[in-house]
């Protein structure tokens, strides 16, 4: 308990990937946001999970979003931040 108030407190220590992904799975975070608590720890979301880019939606979804063409188009999660987007 101590470590994670340390934690929230931005005192000088290192959290492994895998436990801030266990946090952000704890408080329920959408994929694009533990992707961006893991950067914001200087850690590459590539090499740690799931969470890489472009991984925020399904591959079926993501085939719908790009049949829509010309249509600008974006897919948004349960809290209207934006997953993926196509513009052209």
């Amino acid at each position: 308990m101590e470590w994670y108030k340390w934690l929230e407190q931005a005192r000088d220590l290192r959290a492994s990937a895998q436990t801030l992904e266990r946090i952000g799975h704890a408080l329920r975070l959408e994929p694009a946001e533990i992707r961006h608590l893991l950067l914001l720890s200087n850690h590459t979301p590539e090499k740690h999970g799931s969470f890489a880019e472009g991984q925020g939606i399904s591959g079926r979804l993501q085939r719908v979003l790009d049949e829509l063409l010309p249509c600008p188009a974006y897919i948004h999660g349960r809290r209207w931040d934006v997953l993926a987007w196509k513009c052209r």
